[in-house]
């Protein structure tokens, strides 16, 4: 059978008085009240023991003068204590429940986390990689193109061979020259393609660490939220309080 909400249950034993004992008509005190206050019933108060600040706290302190309102007093007690307990409990349920959840989450946050952490690391070393060896053709690139100025200013300063060079003197010049140049172009030929690796490897790596940047966010958010702390939402920026 399904079960009423705890709100409902509620409003029909304090309407109805049906929490294991007869119904009081108002006004009638009830037999064990008529020569006791309410504060001489210490199984009332013991009743409320470890539940928070609530209305059955405030009537335990309340000490009525009438008999008539002592009655509906000992009435609502008696009907509200095991309900709160009730309450408590099923509250205690439920968080218990949503820290099984929350813990559930934070493990496998963590499981990712490693995951993407070893990826990253990955894709970290490819990228240093890319970057070494585009500085590396860079640096080959520098040295290409100076060594070509250094033999076109030789050649304009006619230093580029003797005066009476023989033909075989002036190919092997103009030999050397087109290997300069040839070098250059394989230089820059090989700059471009460094360039694309060093991007791509880039390309591929700022995805990941803004990933691993989210889950670090998630698994903190979670690890200080099972704690009960407080932390910073990183999207808004706003602190979020702890728990209570």
């Amino acid at each position: 059978m399904l079960q009423k909400p705890l709100t409902q249950r509620l409003s029909e034993r304090m309407y109805q008085g049906s929490f294991g004992g007869a119904v009081s008509m108002p006004g009638v005190p009830l037999p064990e009240l008529e020569t006791a206050r309410i504060s001489s019933f210490p199984t009332i108060r013991e009743a409320s023991v470890g539940v928070p600040e609530t209305i059955l706290s405030r009537l335990c302190k309340l000490q009525p003068e009438s008999p008539q309102l002592q009655a509906q007093l000992a009435e609502m007690v008696a009907q509200l204590a095991p309900l709160l307990a009730e309450a408590e409990q099923l509250a205690q349920e439920i968080e218990q429940e949503n820290r099984k959840f929350l813990e559930a989450q934070h493990r496998e946050v963590r499981k990712q986390g490693r995951k993407q952490q070893a990826t990253c690391e990955q894709l970290r070393q490819e990228f240093n990689n890319a970057e070494l060896s585009l500085r590396n053709v860079a640096v080959e690139q520098e040295n290409a193109t100076s060594h070509v100025r250094a033999l076109s200013l030789m050649e304009q300063q006619n230093r580029h061979v003797g005066r009476w060079a023989t033909d075989n003197e002036l190919s092997e010049w103009q030999e050397r020259v087109s290997k300069a140049k040839t070098r250059v172009i394989e230089a820059n030929q090989a700059a471009v393609e460094a360039l694309q690796l060093r991007n791509d490897a880039q390309a591929r790596l700022e995805p990941a660490e803004k990933e691993l940047a989210r889950l670090g966010a998630e698994e903190t958010r979670l690890r200080k939220t099972i704690a009960g702390e407080a932390y910073v939402d990183v999207e808004t920026g706003l602190s979020v309080p702890a728990r209570a």
